[in-house]
Protein backbone atom coordinates (compact mmCIF):
# COMPACT_ATOMS: atom_id res chain seq x y z
CA UNK A 1 0.00 0.00 0.00
CA UNK A 2 1.42 3.36 -1.04
CA UNK A 3 1.75 5.93 1.19
CA UNK A 4 2.62 9.82 0.55
CA UNK A 5 5.33 11.80 2.87
CA UNK A 6 4.51 15.34 2.69
CA UNK A 7 7.82 17.58 3.12
CA UNK A 8 7.56 21.25 3.84
CA UNK A 9 10.80 23.14 4.00
CA UNK A 10 11.31 26.59 4.87
CA UNK A 11 14.66 27.60 3.54
CA UNK A 12 15.10 30.20 6.07
CA UNK A 13 13.63 29.16 9.12
CA UNK A 14 14.62 25.40 9.57
CA UNK A 15 11.69 25.11 12.82
CA UNK A 16 9.03 25.82 9.96
CA UNK A 17 10.21 22.55 8.24
CA UNK A 18 6.96 20.27 8.41
CA UNK A 19 6.78 16.50 7.69
CA UNK A 20 3.93 14.17 7.79
CA UNK A 21 2.23 11.07 6.00
CA UNK A 22 -0.68 10.84 4.09
CA UNK A 23 -2.90 8.19 2.54
CA UNK A 24 -3.94 9.70 -0.54
CA UNK A 25 -1.95 12.89 -2.79
CA UNK A 26 -4.52 14.64 -2.84
CA UNK A 27 -4.61 15.16 1.00
CA UNK A 28 -0.84 15.68 0.80
CA UNK A 29 -1.20 18.49 -1.93
CA UNK A 30 -4.16 20.19 -0.12
CA UNK A 31 -2.04 20.38 3.67
CA UNK A 32 1.05 21.57 1.96
CA UNK A 33 -0.43 23.90 0.64
CA UNK A 34 -2.24 25.20 3.88
CA UNK A 35 1.03 25.09 5.88
CA UNK A 36 3.21 27.44 2.70
CA UNK A 37 0.15 30.00 3.00
CA UNK A 38 0.40 30.48 6.93
CA UNK A 39 4.29 30.30 6.57
CA UNK A 40 3.73 33.01 3.74
CA UNK A 41 1.40 35.11 5.77
CA UNK A 42 3.77 35.64 8.51
CA UNK A 43 6.42 36.13 6.56
CA UNK A 44 4.83 38.58 4.43
CA UNK A 45 2.38 40.05 6.41
CA UNK A 46 3.09 43.34 5.55
CA UNK A 47 1.71 42.55 2.55
CA UNK A 48 -1.79 41.88 3.96
CA UNK A 49 -4.68 44.76 5.38
CA UNK A 50 -5.71 44.00 8.96
CA UNK A 51 -8.97 45.38 8.53
CA UNK A 52 -9.48 42.99 5.75
CA UNK A 53 -11.23 40.11 7.26
CA UNK A 54 -11.31 37.75 4.22
CA UNK A 55 -7.63 38.33 4.47
CA UNK A 56 -6.72 37.80 0.85
CA UNK A 57 -3.67 37.78 -0.67
CA UNK A 58 -3.11 41.05 -2.39
CA UNK A 59 -1.83 40.99 -6.05
CA UNK A 60 1.91 40.58 -5.72
CA UNK A 61 4.50 42.41 -8.87
CA UNK A 62 6.19 39.72 -10.73
CA UNK A 63 9.57 40.00 -8.64
CA UNK A 64 7.85 39.04 -5.70
CA UNK A 65 6.51 36.27 -7.46
CA UNK A 66 9.93 35.43 -8.51
CA UNK A 67 11.10 35.63 -5.28
CA UNK A 68 7.84 33.14 -4.25
CA UNK A 69 8.43 30.41 -6.32
CA UNK A 70 12.00 30.30 -5.11
CA UNK A 71 11.39 30.36 -2.02
CA UNK A 72 7.86 28.75 -1.06
CA UNK A 73 7.76 24.90 -2.24
CA UNK A 74 6.75 21.11 -0.79
CA UNK A 75 7.25 18.21 -1.97
CA UNK A 76 5.73 14.59 -2.01
CA UNK A 77 7.25 11.30 -1.78
CA UNK A 78 5.46 8.65 -2.82
CA UNK A 79 6.33 5.02 -1.92
CA UNK A 80 5.10 1.67 -0.53
CA UNK A 81 7.08 1.26 2.57
CA UNK A 82 6.87 -2.77 2.69
CA UNK A 83 8.55 -2.71 -1.27
CA UNK A 84 10.95 0.17 0.42
CA UNK A 85 12.19 -2.16 3.58
CA UNK A 86 12.82 -5.41 1.13
CA UNK A 87 14.78 -3.60 -1.12
CA UNK A 88 16.75 -2.70 1.75
CA UNK A 89 18.96 -5.90 1.07
CA UNK A 90 21.33 -5.85 -1.69
CA UNK A 91 19.77 -9.72 -2.86
CA UNK A 92 16.63 -8.16 -3.30
CA UNK A 93 17.45 -5.40 -5.45
CA UNK A 94 17.10 -5.52 -9.33
CA UNK A 95 20.16 -6.73 -10.95
CA UNK A 96 21.41 -4.51 -13.82
CA UNK A 97 24.08 -5.69 -16.13
CA UNK A 98 25.35 -1.98 -16.99
CA UNK A 99 24.37 1.40 -16.87
CA UNK A 100 25.65 4.63 -17.59
CA UNK A 101 25.72 7.85 -15.63
CA UNK A 102 23.82 9.96 -18.17
CA UNK A 103 20.81 7.54 -18.37
CA UNK A 104 21.38 6.35 -14.72
CA UNK A 105 21.18 3.10 -15.70
CA UNK A 106 19.83 0.80 -19.08
CA UNK A 107 17.32 -1.15 -18.40
CA UNK A 108 13.78 -0.15 -17.50
CA UNK A 109 12.89 -1.10 -14.35
CA UNK A 110 10.33 0.30 -11.57
CA UNK A 111 11.51 3.36 -9.33
CA UNK A 112 11.97 3.36 -5.65
CA UNK A 113 10.35 6.09 -4.94
CA UNK A 114 8.23 8.98 -7.00
CA UNK A 115 8.88 12.80 -5.99
CA UNK A 116 6.35 15.33 -6.53
CA UNK A 117 7.85 19.04 -6.11
CA UNK A 118 4.99 21.76 -6.01
CA UNK A 119 5.10 25.35 -6.15
CA UNK A 120 3.07 27.66 -3.57
CA UNK A 121 0.11 27.29 -5.48
CA UNK A 122 -0.03 23.35 -5.46
CA UNK A 123 0.98 23.55 -9.13
CA UNK A 124 3.12 20.36 -9.77
CA UNK A 125 6.75 21.61 -11.61
CA UNK A 126 9.05 18.63 -11.05
CA UNK A 127 8.64 15.14 -10.31
CA UNK A 128 11.71 12.20 -10.03
CA UNK A 129 11.58 8.81 -9.65
CA UNK A 130 14.36 7.40 -7.29
CA UNK A 131 15.86 4.18 -8.82
CA UNK A 132 17.74 1.54 -6.07
CA UNK A 133 19.44 -1.60 -8.41
CA UNK A 134 22.32 -3.93 -7.77
CA UNK A 135 25.44 -3.33 -9.85
CA UNK A 136 28.21 -5.43 -9.54
CA UNK A 137 27.17 -6.47 -6.25
CA UNK A 138 27.13 -3.21 -5.22
CA UNK A 139 24.00 -0.40 -4.33
CA UNK A 140 23.13 2.08 -6.38
CA UNK A 141 20.90 4.70 -6.25
CA UNK A 142 20.27 7.32 -8.68
CA UNK A 143 17.33 10.33 -9.27
CA UNK A 144 16.13 11.40 -12.28
CA UNK A 145 14.36 14.61 -12.38
CA UNK A 146 12.18 15.68 -15.08
CA UNK A 147 9.99 18.81 -15.79
CA UNK A 148 6.65 17.83 -14.59
CA UNK A 149 5.40 19.20 -18.38
CA UNK A 150 7.73 17.02 -20.16
CA UNK A 151 6.39 13.84 -18.06
CA UNK A 152 3.18 13.87 -19.18
CA UNK A 153 4.62 15.09 -22.90
CA UNK A 154 4.93 11.82 -25.07
CA UNK A 155 7.10 13.60 -27.59
CA UNK A 156 9.84 14.68 -25.26
CA UNK A 157 13.15 13.65 -25.94
CA UNK A 158 12.09 14.08 -29.85
CA UNK A 159 12.00 17.36 -30.40
CA UNK A 160 15.58 17.66 -32.02
CA UNK A 161 17.71 15.53 -34.06
CA UNK A 162 21.79 15.26 -33.88
CA UNK A 163 23.47 17.45 -36.18
CA UNK A 164 20.20 19.88 -36.10
CA UNK A 165 21.66 23.90 -35.66
CA UNK A 166 19.88 25.54 -32.65
CA UNK A 167 20.11 28.78 -30.87
CA UNK A 168 19.76 29.16 -26.90
CA UNK A 169 16.28 30.41 -26.22
CA UNK A 170 16.10 30.40 -22.84
CA UNK A 171 19.09 30.20 -20.38
CA UNK A 172 19.34 29.60 -16.60
CA UNK A 173 23.17 30.06 -16.30
CA UNK A 174 25.56 32.35 -16.80
CA UNK A 175 27.07 31.33 -20.59
CA UNK A 176 29.31 33.28 -22.51
CA UNK A 177 27.88 31.78 -25.66
CA UNK A 178 24.27 32.33 -25.06
CA UNK A 179 24.10 34.46 -28.37
CA UNK A 180 25.37 32.06 -30.96
CA UNK A 181 24.39 29.46 -33.04
CA UNK A 182 24.95 25.44 -31.51
CA UNK A 183 24.80 22.22 -33.12
CA UNK A 184 23.34 19.35 -31.51
CA UNK A 185 25.94 16.39 -30.95
CA UNK A 186 23.79 13.73 -28.76
CA UNK A 187 20.18 13.58 -27.60
CA UNK A 188 17.93 12.32 -24.63
CA UNK A 189 18.71 8.19 -24.66
CA UNK A 190 14.76 7.69 -23.88
CA UNK A 191 13.86 4.07 -23.92
CA UNK A 192 10.29 2.55 -25.10
CA UNK A 193 8.07 3.22 -22.36
CA UNK A 194 10.31 5.11 -20.31
CA UNK A 195 9.07 6.67 -17.41
CA UNK A 196 11.80 9.08 -16.35
CA UNK A 197 14.85 10.23 -18.24
CA UNK A 198 16.96 13.48 -18.33
CA UNK A 199 15.31 15.15 -21.23
CA UNK A 200 18.84 17.03 -22.17
CA UNK A 201 21.06 17.51 -25.51
CA UNK A 202 24.38 17.90 -25.35
CA UNK A 203 25.26 20.55 -27.97
CA UNK A 204 28.63 22.07 -29.51
CA UNK A 205 29.54 25.67 -30.44
CA UNK A 206 32.46 27.46 -32.13
CA UNK A 207 34.67 30.16 -30.41
CA UNK A 208 35.37 31.79 -33.45
CA UNK A 209 38.84 32.45 -32.29
CA UNK A 210 42.35 30.57 -33.11
CA UNK A 211 43.23 29.09 -29.88
CA UNK A 212 39.90 27.97 -28.40
CA UNK A 213 38.67 25.48 -30.22
CA UNK A 214 35.35 24.23 -29.57
CA UNK A 215 32.68 24.10 -26.12
CA UNK A 216 30.87 21.47 -25.44
CA UNK A 217 27.64 21.79 -23.20
CA UNK A 218 24.44 20.14 -22.22
CA UNK A 219 20.77 21.76 -22.73
CA UNK A 220 17.22 21.22 -21.65
CA UNK A 221 15.12 20.52 -24.37
CA UNK A 222 13.04 23.53 -23.77
CA UNK A 223 16.07 25.50 -23.35
CA UNK A 224 16.76 25.32 -26.98
CA UNK A 225 14.78 26.31 -30.31
CA UNK A 226 15.82 25.31 -34.10
CA UNK A 227 17.19 27.69 -35.97
CA UNK A 228 15.54 27.91 -39.53
CA UNK A 229 17.16 29.97 -41.91
CA UNK A 230 19.92 29.64 -44.16
CA UNK A 231 23.87 29.49 -43.92
CA UNK A 232 25.99 29.86 -45.69
CA UNK A 233 27.55 26.29 -47.67
CA UNK A 234 30.83 26.87 -45.95
CA UNK A 235 29.54 27.72 -42.41
CA UNK A 236 31.65 26.08 -39.77
CA UNK A 237 28.09 25.29 -38.38
CA UNK A 238 27.38 23.33 -41.57
CA UNK A 239 30.64 21.35 -41.03
CA UNK A 240 29.55 20.47 -37.71
CA UNK A 241 26.32 19.21 -38.78
CA UNK A 242 27.49 17.31 -41.33
CA UNK A 243 30.35 15.77 -39.37
CA UNK A 244 28.22 14.77 -36.54
CA UNK A 245 25.57 13.39 -38.92
CA UNK A 246 27.71 10.96 -40.19
CA UNK A 247 27.85 12.72 -43.72
CA UNK A 248 31.44 13.93 -43.63
CA UNK A 249 34.35 11.51 -42.40
CA UNK A 250 37.68 12.40 -41.15
CA UNK A 251 40.23 10.09 -42.51
CA UNK A 252 43.61 11.91 -42.17
CA UNK A 253 42.40 14.65 -39.93
CA UNK A 254 41.81 14.09 -36.00
CA UNK A 255 38.57 15.54 -34.78
CA UNK A 256 40.41 16.49 -31.26
CA UNK A 257 42.60 19.12 -33.51
CA UNK A 258 39.59 20.37 -34.80
CA UNK A 259 38.12 20.36 -31.19
CA UNK A 260 40.64 21.81 -29.58
CA UNK A 261 41.23 24.58 -32.05
CA UNK A 262 44.70 22.99 -33.79
CA UNK A 263 42.74 23.49 -36.69
CA UNK A 264 40.41 26.32 -36.91
CA UNK A 265 36.65 26.74 -37.49
CA UNK A 266 37.05 30.49 -37.16
CA UNK A 267 34.61 32.67 -39.54
CA UNK A 268 36.84 35.93 -39.52
CA UNK A 269 39.04 37.17 -42.35
CA UNK A 270 42.45 36.07 -41.69
CA UNK A 271 45.49 37.92 -43.43
CA UNK A 272 46.09 35.64 -45.38
CA UNK A 273 42.20 35.88 -47.01
CA UNK A 274 43.31 39.81 -47.64
CA UNK A 275 44.59 40.13 -51.39
CA UNK A 276 46.91 42.95 -51.19
CA UNK A 277 48.74 41.36 -48.41
CA UNK A 278 48.68 38.24 -50.16
CA UNK A 279 50.39 39.81 -53.23
CA UNK A 280 52.76 41.96 -50.66
CA UNK A 281 53.89 39.02 -49.39
CA UNK A 282 54.22 36.84 -51.81
CA UNK A 283 51.41 33.67 -50.80
CA UNK A 284 50.73 31.65 -52.57
CA UNK A 285 54.09 31.79 -54.63
CA UNK A 286 56.96 29.42 -54.51
CA UNK A 287 59.05 30.79 -51.73
CA UNK A 288 62.47 29.28 -51.10
CA UNK A 289 63.26 31.14 -47.94
CA UNK A 290 59.90 30.18 -46.29
CA UNK A 291 60.33 28.99 -42.83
Amino acid sequence: MKIYLLKVECYFDEEKHYENVYSTKDKAIKEGKERLEKIFKKQYKSYFDDDDEKNEIPELTHEQLFKLKAIYDFSIIEYDPQIVDELDRLEKLPIIGEYYKDDLYSEEIEPLKIIHRYDYNGNEIYISGQYVFNYNGQRIERKIMMNYEDYNNPLAGSKFKIGDIVKIKKCNKNYDFEDKLHVITDVPHKKENQQFFRNSYKVIVNHNSYDEGCHVDVFDENELELYKEKLPEDSPLIFLSKYFRGEIKLENTKWIDIECGNITLNENKSFRDIEEIRKQMEIGRKNENRF
